[in-house]
């Protein structure tokens, strides 16, 4: 075989006229999660006292799965808690119990999101079902966005006792149940990853990107988690929260914070920064395929007088104000993309620019 030499110097087969080796370019920039949840019961009497209690893993649904295209990652997804009397072992293809009883929001305690470690999010509800709801022998259990009774349930599970076995909950007027549920969400990639990008008129450009969990104060904590939602459920309909580029100097990104996670340093004090939609005409992203488990397409939207700035890096500031009513995003960095040495370009005001969102998935 005949061989030709690169620049570079590398020396590379040379094919028959008509075939030809493209240089390998990274993948397109993904961001993902995976998810899984558990549960810890009590039956505590009317003197406090616990008289059963147990721990039990579940199974996300596939109609779980999809649910999180409309609701993201957090305690919306999982805001009632659903008992039941069936006894059927838990499917993928499950959408509801065997034998519903009832459902409760009622909470004896806060939620609460504790990050413990980089990408990686315990999400909690504590759930009650009082004197008189749900009494009886309760063998099932799941967990639904929704109020009403049905086939609309994120995930399903059995009781069961320490040795994994199935087991019978019984429940009298003189107990409370109490089901604390935690999903465990892990983020990806919370390294540096590299990928690729589409711009308008520019085409690919390649680069290094991942998900940040900047904390600049209290009211922005957990914008990877922000970003995460804001891309599965749609970032086409939201309002507000995507920041235009960073000027020449890019991004530090510092993995020695107090709390030992890692972190982004303060949005760039230089360039612009506009939200998408303000300033013309901007893709949403594609409608969501039930069974996808992702969402692809859209683009962010930079009208011409957002201009006259050497791009060498851009980013997402993202957080979830609240799991129930929906996400605002704010400037705490939840993703950036820095792009490779030589993919630097200038945007001026008499251009606008235009830049392909990255696609995101999730898993159980």
């Amino acid at each position: 075989m005949n061989f030709k030499q690169r620049e570079s110097g590398l020396l590379v087969p040379r094919y028959p006229d008509g075939m030809r080796v493209r240089d390998r370019v990274a993948p397109p920039a993904k961001v993902g999660a995976r998810m899984e949840g558990r549960i810890h019961y009590q039956l505590v009497d009317r003197e406090g006292k616990i008289v059963d209690e147990g721990e039990s893993h579940n199974l996300v649904l596939d109609a779980g799965l999809d649910l999180v295209a409309s609701h993201g990652l957090g305690q919306g997804i999982f805001a009632y808690c659903v008992v039941g009397t069936g006894s059927t072992a838990p499917a993928a293809t499950d959408t509801g119990l065997v034998a519903e009883l009832t459902r409760t929001n009622t909470t004896w305690q806060g939620d609460s999101t504790v990050r413990t470690s980089n990408g990686v999010y315990d999400i909690s509800r504590y759930f009650e079902f009082t004197y008189g709801a749900a009494n009886g022998n309760l063998t099932e259990f799941g967990f639904s966005p929704n109020s009403a009774a049905g086939a609309n349930l994120f995930s399903r599970a059995l009781f069961r006792d320490g040795g994994g076995s199935p087991k019978t909950i019984t429940k009298t007027s003189s107990e409370k149940l109490r089901v604390n549920y935690t999903l465990t969400v892990t983020l990806t990639p919370v390294v540096m990853t590299a990928g690729s990008f589409n711009i308008a008129n520019i085409g690919t450009i390649t680069g290094n990107y991942m998900l940040l969990g900047y904390y600049s104060d209290g009211h922005c904590a957990n914008p990877d988690l922000g970003t995460f939602n804001a891309l599965a459920q749609g970032i086409g309909t939201l309002a507000g929260g995507i920041y235009e580029l960073t000027a020449a100097g890019g991004l530090q990104v510092d993995s020695n914070d107090a709390s030992g996670l890692a972190y982004a340093t303060a949005p760039p004090t230089s360039g612009t920064r506009g939200t998408l939609n303000a300033h013309g005409t901007a893709s949403g992203r594609d409608a969501y395929t039930p069974g996808s488990h992702q969402r692809t397409g859209g683009s962010w939207f930079f009208d011409t007088d957002y201009g006259d700035i050497a791009i060498e890096a851009f980013y997402i500031g993202g957080r979830a104000a609240t799991w129930n009513s929906g996400i605002n995003l704010c400037g705490a960095l939840g993703y950036v993309f820095d792009l490779d040495a030589g993919m630097t370009f200038t945007k001026d005001n008499l251009h606008t620019l235009t830049i392909g969102a990255p696609t995101v998935s999730w898993s159980r």
